[in-house]
């Protein structure tokens, strides 16, 4: 922003954000190194950079193809670590957990019997075992809970990712006054709640407007073995509303998800416009498809669900936040994230200046002129005689006269969720 004179000049809020990925990619194969913010300046050299055929380079393609630009497009790969457990009972729990969703890469030995045991994936808790066979042992990838069927000594080897190690070197990418987007490839809770963790401090002491998104945990095994979401047993514990959860997004004929289209579409979408009823781009059908009823009850649970209308889409736009004062949606979220960016530019202008009347009136007038702008773009709804739906306040503390206190409140403009109509047919 420019100050000129003590006054308040343009204010530079950049609208474009910047959006980061996190996911699993090969840094013996990439000239990338783990826990390092890379970018890319086009499709072709992600092989190159994250290792041909891994996650990050379909969850890079997957963003590009839906609207984000590769100049704006960060790539992060966490760091993979090998790690060893034993475990002498029929259930238990890894120490770490999730780990890396591969069998090749898990080894589980009967160490009293000294033979091999083949792992199974299973995604509900308690773990179901009538199926599992004598030389299996099953396990959820997402939370670490193993089911072996004996008391026998086991030892589990496995690799896991360090993705705290990640999101906090990505911590410098948007900056202070910026906004932007975290997607972080990951369907277990924890990661998703130690990423919104990361993000919450440099949001609220940093003024940077990071908005986390990720995909929700599966609670279920299907009768072929993949992971789906049982809404009618899903619970979660993410509650904040700068934190947005898609499920499901596992693709039927492919193993990769559709998480990088939907990294897209969070990333490119401008101001005035919604995710509600976006389509992804470059992807098949779903591998699990939810009826509009399940569609209704997944997103009252907290996760945005998405369809099979001849592409997948995005049926919701809410947060994971448990608050009812009002809907906390990624439009309205996008709307305040600026507002604040704002009205923290407007207040550092008049740093220095004499701190009474004439400043707080500068400050309101100013603020309030960014709120007009967006009146007049469609997105906020004006006062009226009878209705109050915006405001401005800023005020010497009254405990400390060098601090100035503004305030703000808006009513955005509602989103078209559901459209009823009656029909009448004459024969």
């Amino acid at each position: 922003m420019d100050v000129e004179g003590g006054g308040i000049g343009a204010l530079d809020l950049d609208t474009v954000q910047k959006v980061v990925l996190f996911g699993r990619g090969d840094p013996s194969s990439g000239s990338a190194q783990t826990n390092d913010p890379t970018r890319v300046s086009s499709g072709g050299e992600l092989a190159e950079t994250f290792g041909a055929d891994t996650q990050l380079v379909e969850l890079a393609r997957g963003a590009a193809g839906n609207g984000v630009s590769y100049d704006l497009l960060y790539g992060v790969m966490p760091e993979q670590i090998n790690t060893t457990d034993t475990i002498a009972s029929e259930q238990a729990t890894l120490d770490t957990a999730p780990i890396v969703e591969d069998a090749s890469l898990v080894t589980v030995t009967n160490t009293v019997s000294s033979t091999e045991q083949t792992p199974v994936w299973r995604y509900e808790l308690p773990i179901d075992t009538p199926d599992i066979g004598a030389e299996e042992v099953a396990i959820n990838p997402l939370t670490g809970d193993v089911w072996t069927g004996s008391t026998d000594e086991h030892e589990f080897e496995y690799e896991y990712l360090d993705w705290q190690a990640a999101f906090d070197s990505a911590s410098q990418v948007i900056q202070e006054q910026e906004d932007g987007l975290w997607y972080v490839r990951s369907e277990a809770e924890s990661v998703l709640t130690d990423a919104i963790a990361t993000a919450a401090p440099l949001r609220e002491s940093q003024w940077k407007m990071i908005r986390v998104a990720g995909d929700a945990e599966p609670n279920m095994t299907a009768a072929d073995g993949s992971a789906q979401i049982d809404v009618g047993s899903y619970e979660a514990s993410l509650d904040d509303d700068a934190l947005f959860v898609f499920g499901p997004v596992r693709q039927a004929t492919s193993e990769g998800p559709v998480s990088g289209g939907l990294a897209g579409v969070l990333g490119s979408r401008s101001l005035d416009e919604s995710i509600l009823g976006a389509s992804l781009t470059g992807y098949g059908s779903l591998d699990q498809t939810l009826p509009v009823p399940d569609q209704e009850a997944l997103e009252s649970a907290g996760v945005i669900p998405l369809s099979n209308t001849g592409a997948p889409t995005i049926e919701g736009n809410l947060s994971t936040s448990t608050a009812t004062d009002y809907t906390r949606s990624y439009f309205i979220r996008r709307l305040a994230d600026r507002l604040i960016l704002a009205a923290r530019a407007i207040a550092r202008a008049v740093r220095g200046d004499v701190n009474n009347d004439r400043t707080e009136r500068v400050v309101e007038g100013r603020l309030g002129d960014e709120i007009v702008d967006l009146i007049d773009d469609g997105l906020l709804e004006p006062n009226t005689q009878t209705e109050r739906n915006w405001f401005v306040d800023a005020t010497q503390d009254a405990q400390n006269p060098r601090k100035l206190e503004v305030s703000f409140g808006f009513t955005p403009e509602g989103i078209v969720d559901t459209v009823t109509f009656d029909a009448t047919v004459s024969i």
